[in-house]
């Protein structure tokens, strides 16, 4: 009697009970595990230097990309660039027109990522995906502006649960 007492408590859990286990503690949240890693880059070719990106208006403009070198998707980023007064604009989904800031080739309206020093928490419309880049636009407050230095940080935090 010992030995089937002994099978009996070995054998796995039934499975309607198992589904219902399962469902009750689901509380249907995905989580993923990779890396969050941006840069700013001269070009979206480019790879990271571990340098902040030194990059010299030609007039008051400048045209480097946020790039997405990590495997997540990018959700939300910091920038720090070394001139008080320069703007900085995003497209999400295409190039910027003609050198200018205020409209983009695909038709979507130039976001304002900030003009201050230090631009906290800039939340994409549209996560970055791993790999790709999207276009800034830098406009230095007057013409004689020799470099920009631009530091970026990725992040997925934006106040929020994240899921994925």
């Amino acid at each position: 009697m010992v030995g089937v007492l002994a099978m009996l408590t070995l054998q796995p859990l039934a499975p309607s009970y198992a589904a219902s286990s399962q469902t009750s503690n689901s509380i249907g949240q995905n989580i993923s595990t990779g890396t969050l890693k941006a840069a700013a880059v001269r070009l979206a070719s480019d790879i990271p230097t571990g340098s902040p990106l030194a990059i010299r208006p030609v007039g008051k403009r400048a045209y480097p990309f946020v790039k997405n070198f990590g495997t997540l998707p990018l959700k939300s980023f910091t920038l720090t660039q070394s001139v008080a007064g320069t703007s900085i604009y995003i497209c999400e989904t295409s190039k910027f027109v003609n050198n200018s800031i205020t409209a983009c080739e695909s038709g979507e309206v130039p976001r304002l990522v900030g003009s201050t020093t230090t631009i906290s928490n800039f939340i994409f419309q549209n996560p970055l995906p791993a790999g790709s880049s999207y276009w800034l636009a830098i406009d230095a407050p007057n013409n004689d502006i020799t470099s920009i230095s631009i530091s970026l940080t990725g992040s997925n935090y934006h106040g929020a649960v994240l899921n994925g």
